[in-house]
C-alpha cells in the first residue's frame, strides 16, 4: 500500500502558508480584546470612504482609456500613462483589500461580500480597459524608449518594466487579440472558484461519533486535531481518515474533469501566446530557466533517502505504543513523545522578536510594529477564515491573519507570516509602486528564513529532551512538507500538463497512475493506508487548481533561504557573515525591481547549481540523525 496521507496532511495542515486550525463554533469575536484584532480603519474609516475611492478608481480608468494612441508622441505621454496606471493600482489595493479582510473576519458579513464582488468586477473591467497599453508600448522601438528613460529621470523607475515587456514581446499579441484574450481570463480564473465551491461552500461536513461517545463535525481542522490526539483510539483515527477521504472520493470524477480543464485552459492560453508549453509560459516572463524546474524535481526525486529514513524512524518509535496493533497512515500525526505544552501568544511573539536579533536592531524595531499596532488578527472566532496569511495593503501596511491556538505550529506560523510582512514592509518603504511587489519566486525566502531563525533560537534556549524532539520534528516536517512535497506536486503538475500538450486524455485513472509512480519514488511502501483511497492526493490540493506551476516556488525559496541562512549564521568570518546579512536585507528591500534569478544571485544563491538543492537534502539528513540521537537518549534503541 502507498504512503500518501502523510504528505497530504503535511500540506493541508502543517505548511504555514495555509495552516488550518479547528474552526471554533463558540468563539464570540466580541469577547476578544481589541489589541488582538485588526484595526482596518488604517485603510478606510468607513464604507463611505471606500465608495469614494471605488468611484475615483472608475473615473481614473476612464481617464486612462483616453490616453490610448498617444504614447508614441513623446516621453511625457508615456510617463503620464504609466504613473496613472500606478495610481489606479495603488488605490485598487485598498479598494479590494478592505472588503476582503472584513469578509475573512466574518464570512457571513453580507456587506463585505457584496463589496468584494463589486471590487472583483471592477478589477475585471480594469484588466480590459488597460489591455491596450502593452501592445502600444511595443509598437514604439525599445531603443527609443531607452533614450526617453535616459532623458527623463522620472521614467527610470519603469526601466525594469519596459525591459521585461520587450523580453516578452514575442508573446504579446496585437491590441485586438489581447483584448479578445482578456475576455477569457474570468473563465480561466473560475476553475479555482469552482474548486472552492466544491470543497468549501457546497461541502457538508459529516458528523462522526468517537469511541468516548463524543460527536464531532469532521472539518479539516477537526481531522487534524484527531490525527494528533494521543488520547483517542486507533479506531477513531481510522474512522476520521476514512470519512475525510470519502468526501473527495465520492466526487473524484468531477475533480479529475476540473483539473483536466485547468490543464487544457493553460495549454490553450500558452498556444494563443506563442509558447511551446504551459511551463514555458509560467517561467518565461521572469527569465527563469526551465532547467531550474527540471533540476529541482530530478535532484529531489533522486535523493529521497533522508525522507524515507525519517518515515521509518517515526514508524519505529510510534509503533512502540501499546495501543497500536499496526502503524497505519492514520497514525502518522501522533507525537514521538508525550510532550505537551501550550505556548501563550505573548510568549511566542516575544520569542519571534528575539530570534531575529541577528538581522539587526532596525529590523527588530520594524517588526515590533507588527505586534504593537493591531496589524495581526490573532485568535480564531466564529465564521473567520481558517489558516494564516500575510496581506500587503500598499500605501498602508501589511495585515497578518492568524488563528493562534497555543501550539508549536502556531508559534512557527507567527515567524513565517511575520517574515512575509517584514518583506512587504521593507519593499514598500524602498520601492515605487511599479516594483514594490516581489515575485513568488522570491517571496517565500523571507518566511522560511524567519522559521529557521526561530528554530535555532529555541534549540539554543530549550534543554528539555522531549521539547527538543518536538522542535526537531517541527523543522523536519517543514522540510518534508515545504520542500519535498511541493517538489512532488511540481513533478505531478508537469507530467499532467505534458499529457494534455501531447493530446492525451487526463482521467481519474491516468491521474492516479501519475501519483502512484511518484509516491513509490518518494515514499516507498513504508506505511499502509486504505486501497480505495490511494493516489487521490491531487483532489485535495487547491493550489494546482487555482495557481498552476506555483508550488515549485515553495521548494526553490526554501533552498534559497537555506543558503542565505547558512551564509549569515555560519559564514567563514565575521566580515563575510555581515556581508551576507546586508545582501539579504537588500534582497528584502528590492521588492520586484529585477528578474528574480538575478535578485537571488546578488544575495548569494544560484539555483542552477545542484549543490543549492542538495544543501536542503543534506540538512534534512543532519536533522533526522540528530532526532534519532535524541530518541535513543530518551527511549533507547
Amino acid at each position: 500500500m502507498n504512503f500518501k496521507k502523510i504528505f497530504l496532511m503535511l500540506l493541508l495542515f502543517l505548511i504555514s502558508i495555509v495552516l488550518v486550525y479547528p474552526q471554533a463554533d463558540n468563539l464570540d469575536r466580541s469577547r476578544i480584546e481589541e489589541k488582538y484584532k485588526w484595526d482596518l480603519t488604517d485603510i478606510y474609516e468607513n464604507w463611505q470612504e471606500w465608495e469614494e475611492d471605488f468611484n475615483k478608481m472608475k473615473d481614473m480608468m476612464n481617464e486612462f482609456v483616453e490616453m490610448k494612441g498617444k504614447l508614441k508622441k513623446g516621453r511625457k505621454n508615456l510617463l503620464q500613462a504609466l504613473e496613472l496606471k500606478d495610481k489606479i493600482g495603488a488605490i485598487s489595493y485598498k479598494v479590494y483589500m478592505y472588503p476582503m479582510l472584513q469578509y475573512d473576519l466574518n464570512a457571513k458579513n453580507q456587506t463585505a461580500s457584496a463589496k468584494l464582488q463589486q471590487a472583483n468586477m471592477l478589477w475585471s473591467k480594469y484588466n480590459t480597459k488597460t489591455s491596450w497599453l502593452e501592445p502600444e508600448i511595443l509598437n514604439i522601438k525599445q531603443k527609443r524608449i531607452n533614450r526617453w528613460i535616459k532623458n527623463e529621470p522620472e521614467l527610470k523607475k519603469y526601466e525594469y518594466f519596459v525591459d521585461k515587456l520587450f523580453h516578452q514581446q514575442q508573446h504579446v499579441l496585437n491590441e485586438d487579440q489581447e483584448e479578445l484574450v482578456s475576455y477569457f481570463y474570468p473563465v480561466t480564473y473560475s476553475f479555482g472558484d469552482i474548486y472552492n465551491k466544491l470543497t468549501v461552500a457546497d461541502r457538508e461536513y459529516p458528523d462522526i461519533t468517537l469511541s468516548n461517545g463524543e460527536k464531532v463535525k469532521l472539518t479539516y481542522g477537526q481531522y487534524s486535531k484527531i490525527r494528533k490526539n494521543d488520547n483517542l483510539t486507533q479506531a477513531d483515527r481510522k474512522k476520521a481518515y476514512r470519512t475525510i477521504n470519502e468526501l473527495y472520493e465520492k466526487n473524484i470524477n468531477s475533480f479529475a474533469e476540473l483539473y483536466a480543464n485547468v490543464c487544457q485552459s493553460d495549454w490553450a492560453l500558452s498556444q494563443a501566446k506563442n509558447y511551446k508549453s504551459s511551463l514555458q509560459r509560467e517561467l518565461f516572463g521572469n527569465k527563469i530557466p526551465e532547467d531550474v524546474y527540471i533540476n529541482l524535481i530530478e535532484t529531489v526525486k533522486n535523493h529521497t533517502g533522508p525522507l524515507k529514513k525519517y518515515i521509518k524512524l517515526k514508524k519505529k518509535y510510534i509503533s512502540k505504543r501499546k495501543d497500536l496493533k499496526e502503524y497505519r497512515a492514520w497514525d502518522t500525526g501522533l507525537r514521538l513523545t508525550d510532550f505537551d505544552r501550550e505556548y501563550p501568544y505573548e510568549k511566542a511573539s516575544d520569542w519571534v522578536l528575539k530570534s531575529v536579533e541577528p538581522l539587526g536592531e532596525k529590523y527588530q524595531n520594524k517588526m515590533k510594529k507588527l505586534f504593537n499596532n493591531r496589524w495581526i488578527d490573532v485568535y480564531e472566532s466564529k465564521n473567520k477564515e481558517t489558516g494564516a496569511y500575510n496581506a500587503d495593503v500598499y500605501g498602508v501596511h501589511p495585515y497578518i491573519l492568524m488563528n493562534y491556538n497555543d501550539t508549536l505550529d502556531s508559534v512557527f506560523t507567527i515567524a513565517h507570516e511575520s517574515g512575509h510582512a517584514m518583506h512587504s514592509l521593507l519593499s514598500n518603504e524602498n520601492q515605487p509602486y511599479i516594483t514594490h511587489n516581489a515575485t513568488i519566486f522570491v517571496s517565500e525566502v523571507a518566511s522560511t528564513f524567519n522559521e529557521k531563525m526561530l528554530l535555532d533560537f529555541l534549540l539554543e534556549k530549550i534543554k528539555d529532551p522531549k521539547e527538543r524532539i518536538a522542535l526537531l520534528r517541527q523543522e523536519i516536517t517543514n522540510i518534508t512538507g515545504t520542500f519535498y512535497f511541493q517538489t512532488y506536486l511540481a513533478d505531478f503538475e508537469l507530467q499532467a500538463h505534458k499529457r494534455i500538450e501531447e493530446g492525451k486524455p487526463l482521467t481519474v485513472q491516468t491521474l492516479k497512475d501519475i501519483e502512484k509512480k511518484l509516491t513509490d519514488q518518494y515514499y516507498g511502501d513504508i506505511v499502509n493506508g486504505i486501497e480505495e483511497y490511494e493516489n487521490i492526493t491531487w483532489a485535495f490540493i487547491d493550489h494546482i487548481y487555482t495557481k498552476p506551476f506555483y508550488v515549485y516556488q515553495y521548494a526553490t525559496c526554501f533552498a534559497s533561504s537555506a543558503k542565505i541562512y547558512e551564509d549569515i549564521v555560519n559564514g567563514e568570518t565575521k566580515e563575510k557573515r555581515a556581508e551576507a546579512r546586508e545582501k539579504y536585507l537588500e534582497l528584502l528591500k528590492s521588492g520586484g525591481d529585477d528578474y528574480p534569478m538575478k535578485q537571488l544571485k546578488d544575495a548569494g544563491v544560484d539555483l542552477t547549481e545542484k549543490e543549492t538543492i542538495m544543501a536542503v537534502i543534506n540538512r534534512l539528513d543532519y536533522l533526522v540523525n540528530k532526532l534519532e540521537d535524541e530518541l535513543i537518549k530518551l527511549y533507547g534503541e
